[in-house]
């Protein structure tokens, strides 16, 4: 077999097979764009299915965002820095919007969970301004003192 006939064989294989990559990328799509009408179908049909992922994704949110808050205002304790409550008292806060916005049955969860995200967003700048220097030096002085020298007491002789 001639080495021309060798290369356009080769050549119209790789355009089959480019062809054949072109129609599973175009199927796949299809594909990708029926399960988003059918996502969208589902939310106008239960919303309230909807409104719970949501409020547990909220909740969720507020309370792991409260607990960082919380850590930092431990973190300033540890570290002897004043005004270390505040951000002890306003990640507790946040952990105790979060739960309730978790774990609330009523009607209106949907507006406190935005209620709580707006308290939970102004907490975060307060803390930001008010106290991002103090919580840096918080955390230095902890790793100073966590990877300080170690003392031994015993002479180990060679």
């Amino acid at each position: 077999m001639p080495v021309g006939c060798i290369q356009l064989s080769f050549l119209i294989s790789l355009h089959l097979v480019l062809e054949l990559l072109q129609l599973l990328i175009v199927v796949q799509n299809q594909f990708l764009h029926l399960l988003q009408i059918q996502r969208g179908i589902f939310c106008l049909l239960r919303p309230e299915i909807i409104q719970g992922l949501l409020t547990v994704l909220f909740g969720v949110f507020l309370v792991i965002d409260g607990m960082m808050t919380l850590q930092d205002g431990v973190d300033c304790a540890r570290a002897r820095l004043a005004g270390w409550w505040v951000p002890a008292l306003l990640g507790a806060v946040t952990i105790a919007l979060g739960c309730v916005v978790l774990f609330g049955k009523f009607d209106s969860i949907m507006l406190l969970a935005g209620i709580s995200l707006i308290v939970d967003g102004v907490f975060d700048l307060i803390v930001t301004f008010a106290f991002s220097k103090r919580i840096r030096t918080a955390r230095e002085k902890l790793r100073m003192y966590a990877n300080g020298p170690i003392i031994d007491s015993e002479k180990v002789d060679d």
